[in-house]
């Protein structure tokens, strides 16, 4: 989850700035909020019972690949309705990556769930302050697409990372 929160915390500042560069409009800045929660919303309870089924840690990696997938998107986009798309492909992603991951960790630490929570939001919590602080610092090197890219690289690597790691 560090890993994953590094990459949003970069690119969080840097969407709406894309989004209205590209559109110059603020309602369009403001759509993008939608345009992720709709579809997450939408498949938590999907998701939810198909990791009943057949276990979290798969549904888990995936969601952090379709993250990886959206920050390609936003490294690509040249119009608004292209960071629109990214941003539902981000919420149908994150919809596992935030349901789940809880889960995973309640059935890998059955003795410590309330120890292995803590440390779960506290490396968030780490990962989108150091991510925002990397971002901001890197903003003045990059021209901004690269933020999107090392998002993807590191959801990716977050990916792997539960697929091979750990029983469930």
């Amino acid at each position: 989850v560090f890993l994953f929160m590094f990459g949003v915390g970069m690119i969080v500042a840097m969407l709406p700035a894309k989004m209205l560069a590209l559109s110059d409009s603020a309602v369009q800045v403001g759509a993008m909020a939608s345009a992720f929660a709709v579809p997450y919303i939408l498949f938590q309870l999907p998701i939810g019972r198909l990791a009943d089924r057949y276990g979290c840690k798969k549904f888990l990696a995936g969601g952090y690949g379709i993250c990886a997938v959206a920050g390609i998107i936003f490294h690509a986009s040249h119009s608004s309705q292209a960071i629109l798309w990214g941003r539902m492909v981000q919420g149908i992603g994150e919809a596992p990556v935030w349901a789940l991951g809880p889960a995973l960790l309640s059935i890998l630490y059955p003795g410590r769930k309330a120890r292995a929570m803590g440390w779960y939001n506290a490396s968030l919590h780490l990962g989108l302050m150091a991510g925002s602080l990397t971002g901001v610092l890197m903003a003045r090197i990059w021209s901004g697409s690269q933020a999107f890219l090392l998002f993807s690289a590191l959801s990716t690597a977050a990916a792997v990372w539960i697929a091979i790691g750990g029983d469930e």
